[in-house]
């Protein structure tokens, strides 16, 4: 038996490591519990079979509680399961038999990184540097919890010292593009991505991150030509459409096709803006849409035909189909196809939109429709704008609050306005407030938008309504860099954040920028 558990770790020193683990499985097979192949084989599943790595590292725990590397790769294991804590637990068990263990130490970092703890991911990480300097990957880890610390110099220099150490890693070049993202350093930001993808041209996060800096930078033919990564993406809730008819591409003589959604709700408004110039390349255009935009998009299209993302549109229908997403890249890959297009796309009910400027316009006061709902429920919390401190900056006397927001955002502006008396008028107020379509005339009907970068500044836009959107430092690559107006949508403003995380010096120009327009409140109608 010791012959073989020897041969197994000749093979893992040779990088055989598939060889190795049939020898351990064939070891577990005539002895279930023989320490050493439950120990290696769970070490060598932590990131192929987490799950069995656990439960062969249990046994091995079991079988000899004194083994600090159990502990170790137990941890790695529960890292790659989202157990965080129970990965904490294991490093603390290792560091008591080992205490100077590097990996230990480095498992720590990571375990607190993904808990988003990173003032204590960095002193373990450091601590792991201090004990193995050579190890290349540990300085790109470090790199990693000193950008979420927003300490991106000194995480260029961690990267810089992982590329020296390892020149192969596709994983460091990514992870160095990033800071030079987050510095607005674009162009070194692609050069690192290329490299990365030269190492590895399958490389999926590369590919991705590529096309969204190529489109933030106004690179659209560049981005566009790498946006069809984005289905490859394991992660996103994006599912291709599968079907016998075939992908409708430029030049093509079908008369019928489906234009079928994907992505969430601010990309069908985003992208629904080029359906007007894909029906002039058909006869019959057949759209899906979140069925929240159906009655809009009907009323403002009423030349097509629009079918919610919950039914299946009969193919007899049809000659052929495309994704929204593509539109861009037919009609979008230069600043000039923006010229001579329409500013408004949507229409809200006018009766509906009368009616609510009724009930809440004041002819002395400015009605400003406030949000800020993160689309993300992972959104960073040093990025996130909590709305008190919003209508706290810009409470003026001649300004009226309502906000565009629903859900358990009610709560919070009820306890806003107990502790600050400052009103808000709330959707649930207001009648007929249940859908898009809704929140599309309650928009039309406010003077100004200010929100975060959300679903309603691209429903504001596409309505051609006046909306301030605030921006993070690093924006969505549909934004661009330090340009104040898009051109996607005219009658947005972007405020953006100069320190990430920092939203004093927006708010405070915000409110400035404020002031000349209550002589004159009518122009924001």
């Amino acid at each position: 038996m010791n012959d073989t558990v020897t041969k197994a770790l000749d093979l893992i020193e040779q990088g055989h490591l598939n060889q190795a683990k049939w020898i351990y499985e064939s070891i577990l097979q005539d002895e279930p519990h023989q320490f050493d192949a439950l120990y290696m084989l769970g070490a060598l599943l932590t990131n192929e079979d987490p799950d069995r790595s656990i439960q062969l590292l249990s046994k091995a725990i079991e079988i000899n509680p004194h083994v600090p590397e159990c502990f170790v790769s137990a941890a790695s294991a529960l890292i790659q399961l989202e157990k965080y804590q129970l990965a904490l637990d294991c490093c603390q068990q290792a560091l008591s038999l080992k205490a100077n263990s590097w990996e230990a130490n480095a498992n720590l970092s990571a375990a607190f990184y993904h808990l988003k703890r990173w003032n204590e991911a960095l002193i373990y990480s450091n601590i792991a540097i201090s004990l193995q300097p050579q190890i290349a990957k540990l300085y790109s880890n470090r790199g990693n919890v000193l950008q979420e610390l927003f300490l991106y110099d000194q995480a260029l220099e961690d990267f810089g010292v992982a590329i020296e150490l390892d020149a192969s890693n596709p994983q460091f070049y990514l992870d160095r593009s990033k800071a030079y993202h987050a510095l607005q350093l674009t162009h070194l930001a692609i050069e690192d991505l290329q490299k990365a993808i030269m190492i590895e041209p399958l490389f999926l996060e590369a590919q991705i991150f590529l096309a969204q800096l190529y489109l933030l930078s106004g690179s659209y033919q560049l981005g566009w030509s790498k946006y069809d990564w984005r289905w490859q993406c394991k992660d996103s809730n994006l599912q291709p459409l599968i079907i016998k008819k075939p992908r409708w591409v430029a030049g093509s003589n079908f008369p019928r096709v489906l234009i079928w959604a994907e992505q969430g709700v601010a990309e069908h408004i985003f992208f629904g803006g080029l359906l007007p110039e894909m029906k002039k390349l058909v006869s019959d255009l057949i759209v899906q849409v979140d069925p929240s935009l159906i009655s809009l998009f009907q009323r403002s299209m009423p030349d097509m035909t629009f079918y919610s993302t919950e039914q299946i549109v009969d193919e007899k229908l049809y000659d052929a189909h495309l994704p929204m997403g593509d539109l861009a890249g037919l009609f979008r890959n230069h600043l000039d196809d923006f010229c001579n297009v329409k500013t408004q796309f949507l229409v809200a009910d006018q009766q509906h939109t009368d009616s609510i400027k009724e009930a809440l316009s004041s002819k002395d006061q400015l009605l400003i429709g406030i949000s800020c709902n993160q689309e993300s429920s992972q959104a960073d919390p040093n990025r996130i704008l909590e709305l008190s401190r919003l209508v706290s900056t810009l409470n003026i006397p001649s300004v009226k609050f309502v906000s565009l927001d629903d859900g358990d955002h009610e709560v919070r502006i009820q306890e806003l306005q107990k502790q600050s008396l400052i009103e808000v008028i709330q959707r649930s107020q207001l009648e007929n407030q249940s859908n898009l379509d809704d929140l599309a005339s309650l928009i039309r009907a406010c003077d100004l938008i200010i929100s975060v970068d959300n679903p309603i500044v691209h429903l504001a836009g596409a309505l051609n309504k006046p909306c301030w959107v605030l921006l993070a430092k690093m924006p969505d690559w549909r934004w661009l860099l330090n340009v104040n107006l898009t051109p996607w949508y005219p009658s947005l403003r972007l405020c953006r954040q100069t320190v990430d995380g920092q939203w004093d010096d927006v708010l405070q120009k915000i409110r400035a920028d404020l002031m000349p327009l209550f002589s004159s409140p009518g122009h924001y109608h």
